[in-house]
C-alpha cells in the first residue's frame, strides 16, 4: 500500500502498522520501521539497512538533510511494507 502524505502515514501507525519501505532507484529497497513518540511531534525511526536509530520533529520528516522518509512520500515511493 502505498502511503500518500504524512496523515495517512500516521493513521497507520496507530493502527499498529510500523514497517515501510522506500522504493529507490534502481528498485533497491531501504526498510524502515517507523513509530510515533507519545506526544505524536515526534517519530522514532530505526532504518534496517544498518540498523541506525533517529527521533526527528515532525515537521522535520520533510528535510531531506535529515531523512529521506518525506521525499519518499512525494514521489510516491514509500509503501507499507507487507510481507
Amino acid at each position: 500500500m502505498k502511503i500518500k502524505n504524512i496523515d495517512h502515514l500516521m493513521e497507520n501507525i496507530k493502527k499498529g502498522r510500523h514497517e515501510y519501505k522506500i522504493i529507490l532507484n534502481g528498485n533497491l529497497v531501504s526498510r524502515k520501521f517507523i513509530n510515533l513518540e507519545d506526544n505524536e511531534d515526534m517519530f522514532f525511526i530505526i532504518n534496517f539497512v544498518d540498523d541506525s536509530e533517529q527521533t526527528i520533529k515532525k515537521e522535520e520528516l520533510f528535510n531531506t538533510k535529515i531523512t529521506n522518509i518525506g521525499k519518499a512520500m512525494q514521489v510516491g515511493a514509500l509503501y507499507l511494507d507487507i510481507k
